[in-house]
């Protein structure tokens, strides 16, 4: 045996903590496990613990010698550029929206999905389904609750049609919730959308103030109103509360904590993802450009806040996506994933619609995605992370295998690495003090469990 290629310890005063960039594990081991860890590892190839040996290997802390893991990272690479055989569409029933968020880039100028493109859309999936394993959908928009009308007739297909060839059919929304009641997310449940996306930015005083309706009112007591009902649903529905961070939202985070906990705690299907808000362009973020936050590492500016969190009940498991083999590939990357704007255009990438290279093609009345090879090649053209000679022996390499984001890769003609290649042991220190992300060792009967005895 030897020590993965990808294996990195963390040693603290009283844990060793190991994580995996190729198997997505992380272990902390403790007291004996702690000790009998460290002399298996000082004695690798020696030792005859074989209880540990079986542990580590079945989390690929460690491998067999013979094992060329940059070949296995090679070829990991291409399942997932291919999307693992799945088709993703992020499809927008409506371009139109009922907020106007300060920080948003999108127009608003094309309405709702006609008839005729769904029945194109319905025809392409019906024709080309066979040619896939599964059906993942995201509702994305505009606001896509807007056209729920539109979001019926497309599931109603979808599911019928991937029932008639045997294939699964999964489906998420981004909405801002407005209009997410208890009654409509029992129905989408129906439809299989089982997950959403939801931005909540700070207590009412700055929420309703970045993320206002479209004739200026507040919007935050008829989200959480709609919050607390979806709750409810605790079994069937799973919910990522998004909060785009100001100066403003970060004055005023310990109240927010305590709301967010107090409401959302107990329920465990509720998750937190912090971003900071950023300018993407759009004819309203110059109101509030003073009011980004820049010049600094926000992984170390909150860190300690989520760990306050999570004290108090909250999960993050968003960002451990930045720890998991292929968690930092851009969607836009992949050769199976598509964008479908209500008008039938296609795109790759939600943030780059108005770009030279945002548009890639048009989905026909006939049924047929007619792509434009030049500008598709620009998201997934680039150099594979196994050709780059700073990527091919990268340490996390097997997280975002060069393709973090392929448009700045392009337009900065150089790779753009990840956060967590540069806070890697502050990523893996973070999430060791979760214990639904990393199992904590510290019995021998605990070393016997895990190792599957």
């Amino acid at each position: 045996m030897k020590l993965s290629y990808y294996t990195t310890i963390l040693q603290q005063e009283n844990t060793t903590i190991l994580h995996n960039a190729y198997s997505g594990k992380i272990m902390s081991f403790e007291g004996k496990a702690k000790e009998r860890i460290e002399h298996y590892l000082n004695h690798l190839g020696k030792s005859e613990d074989f209880e540990i040996e079986k542990l580590l290997y079945k989390n690929g802390f460690i491998v067999e010698k013979e094992v060329d893991e940059i070949q296995k990272c090679d070829d990991f690479e291409k399942e997932v550029f291919n999307g693992s055989g799945v088709l993703k569409l992020i499809i927008m029933p409506t371009e139109q929206c009922n907020f106007r968020c300060k920080y948003c880039y999108e127009e608003f100028a094309k309405g709702k999905m006609s008839k005729e493109l769904q029945d194109a859309l319905i025809l392409f999936i019906e024709r080309n389904i066979k040619n896939y394993k599964a059906l993942n959908v995201e509702w994305f928009g505009g606001e896509p609750l807007l056209a729920i009308d539109v979001i019926r007739n497309l599931s109603k297909n979808f599911i019928q049609i991937c029932r008639n060839y045997k294939k699964p059919y999964l489906a998420q929304m981004t909405t801002n919730a407005y209009l997410l009641t208890e009654e409509l997310a029992e129905e989408l449940y129906k439809l299989h959308v089982n997950q959403f996306q939801i931005t909540l930015d700070g207590l009412a005083e700055t929420h309703d103030v970045f993320r206002c309706l479209a004739n200026g009112e507040g919007s935050f007591a008829t989200i959480i109103k709609n919050l607390r009902e979806i709750s409810k649903l605790q079994k069937h529905v799973s919910v990522l509360l998004r909060t785009n961070f100001t100066k403003d939202i970060l004055e005023n985070i310990d109240a927010y904590i305590d709301f967010i906990a107090k409401e959302f705690s107990e329920f465990p299907n509720f998750t937190l993802e912090w971003r900071p808000a950023s300018d993407m362009g759009g004819g309203r973020v110059h109101l509030i450009k003073d009011k980004f936050i820049k010049g600094v590492n926000m992984f170390d500016l909150l860190v300690n806040k989520e760990k306050e969190a999570m004290d108090k009940g909250m999960q993050f498991l968003d960002n451990l996506h930045a720890l998991r083999p292929g968690g930092r590939v851009c969607y836009a990357a992949k050769e199976n994933s598509y964008i479908v704007g209500s008008d039938g255009n296609i795109y790759k990438c939600t943030d780059a619609f108005y770009s030279e290279n945002g548009k890639i093609g048009v989905l026909s009345l006939t049924g047929e995605i007619q792509i434009n090879p030049e500008k598709e090649t620009y998201w997934i053209g680039n150099k594979k992370s196994g050709e780059i000679e700073k990527c091919r022996f990268c340490k996390v390499r097997p997280i975002c295998l060069a393709a973090a984001c392929p448009k700045r890769n392009h337009d900065n003609k150089e790779i753009t690495c990840p956060e967590v290649k540069y806070d890697l042991e502050k990523f893996i220190s973070f999430f060791s003090v979760n214990p639904n992300i990393c199992k904590v060792i510290k019995e021998d009967e605990e070393v016997q469990e895990y190792a599957g005895n």
